[in-house]
């Protein structure tokens, strides 16, 4: 995007990269949507802190992903997962929003973690 007399780009006169300007009332009717509801600004600390809880999460995102890679190419291989608590998937797109598919995943997975929680009969 280039300067016009018109309209200056925001980093040409000392801009921050990733801080964007609002928009003037008269050119766009739209609030701030960057941050609409004026939250303050965190310290440095705290954003390091998110940073490093946004990336931690993604990591055991990933590494659960691949658990249930695992489950389906080499059966048995997740203990947790044995007893099929997803069912295999046949191409079926709509096969989540079937009928009991809800109810089906819920019982899968109570019988699924009684080795690990407390079940009551």
């Amino acid at each position: 995007e280039t300067s016009t007399e018109e309209h200056i780009h925001y980093m040409k006169e000392g801009g921050i990269p990733g801080k964007y300007p609002d928009f003037p009332p008269e050119l766009f009717s739209l609030p701030n949507l960057y941050n609409p509801f004026n939250f303050p600004e965190r310290d440095v600390q705290a954003k390091e802190r998110g940073l490093r809880v946004e990336i931690n999460n993604g990591r055991l995102a990933m590494i659960g992903i691949l658990g249930f890679l695992a489950a389906q190419t080499v059966p048995d291989s997740v203990p947790s997962l044995r007893n099929h608590v997803l069912p295999d998937y046949n191409g079926e797109v709509m096969a989540p929003f079937g009928e009991n598919a809800i109810i089906k995943s819920i019982d899968a997975i109570r019988d699924a973690t009684c080795g690990f929680l407390a079940c009551k009969p």
